[in-house]
């Protein structure tokens, strides 16, 4: 198993969300008396707690959009893990996954393993390619929006996957 460094350089979404700590108690529903595990379930009582940050955003979300097709138009950079959670908020970076020509983003890939890339910065129209990112995906927007607190912007983006 390895692990792929991938760049890109065009326009992303910054999605933020607001996290806060959460708890689930896996046996809430049981009358356990004061046992040391749970005669219904057989949870351990230290174990029967499960804490841990989340956001507004349901689960599953993604595959709730247009039958689970959400990835097909923008996809995460967080594929190894979840974003660190930084003042109390996690910012992930979404990416097209179509759309290439009609934005103009440049090949930075290669065409060759090992191969160099050069896109001279001095002839992207940054406004413009903007402005078409916003119009071609304004429904995978709106969507974000829901849960999020969406920045639409331009740059590097390095990640491994």
């Amino acid at each position: 198993m390895g692990v792929d460094h991938n760049a890109y350089i065009g326009p992303y979404i910054r999605a933020t969300e607001t996290v806060k700590q959460k708890q689930i108690d896996y046996c809430s529903e049981h009358n356990r008396g004061d046992a040391t595990y749970c005669p219904k379930c057989g949870k351990s009582i230290k174990d029967r707690i499960y804490k841990f940050y989340g956001g507004e955003a349901p689960d599953g979300w993604e595959v709730d959009y247009k039958k689970g097709h959400f990835n097909d138009y923008l996809s995460s950079t967080s594929i190894m893990s979840r974003p660190n959670i930084i003042d109390g908020k996690r910012t992930y970076i979404y990416l097209p996954n179509r759309y290439y020509d009609e934005l103009g983003i440049p090949d930075i890939e290669g065409n060759v393993m090992y191969s160099e890339s050069e896109v001279p910065f001095g002839e992207l129209d940054v406004p413009g390619t903007i402005k078409k990112f916003e119009k071609l995906f304004k429904e995978e927007i709106a969507h974000l929006k829901q849960w999020f607190e969406i920045e639409v912007k331009f740059g590097y983006i390095t990640w491994c996957s």
